[in-house]
């Protein structure tokens, strides 16, 4: 068993690394896919046409101050979670009937995971 532990150490580090390699593809797909589908209705100025994004993996949906919500997302009582949004992005229909964002979805789910993973780096920064 022993002979065997460097190659199993070996294999190990291998799947660390392209996991890690894998996660890296995953975050700059995601930018990237925001950046299409996205970035021109959400950004992190006052006054997009959406909401900032920035901080709203783990936020109520519909809290973000300054912005006004439809009501069918203000009643549903989401919290923005990864599985959430990845639904949401899929088909916002389909999670909050009647909300106001003027988008169908993603046709593929792996995008909108990618997009989610994304939206997860995005923290507001610290107020010196």
């Amino acid at each position: 068993m022993l002979k065997f532990a460097p190659a199993v150490s070996l294999f190990a580090s291998l799947i660390l690394t392209l996991s890690g390699t894998a996660h890296a593809a995953d975050l700059s797909h995601g930018q990237a896919s925001f950046q299409t589908n996205c970035a021109s209705c959400h950004n992190d100025q006052a006054g997009a046409l959406g909401p900032s994004l920035v901080g709203v993996v783990g936020r109520k949906a519909a809290s973000l101050p300054g912005f006004r919500y439809s009501g069918p997302l203000r009643r549903a009582g989401l919290t923005w979670t990864p599985e959430t949004l990845t639904a949401f992005i899929t088909a916002p229909q389909n999670v909050v009937p009647g909300t106001r964002m003027p988008f169908e979805g993603l046709a593929a789910r792996a995008d909108a995971e990618a997009i989610v993973a994304y939206l997860g780096t995005l923290q507001p920064q610290p107020k010196p």
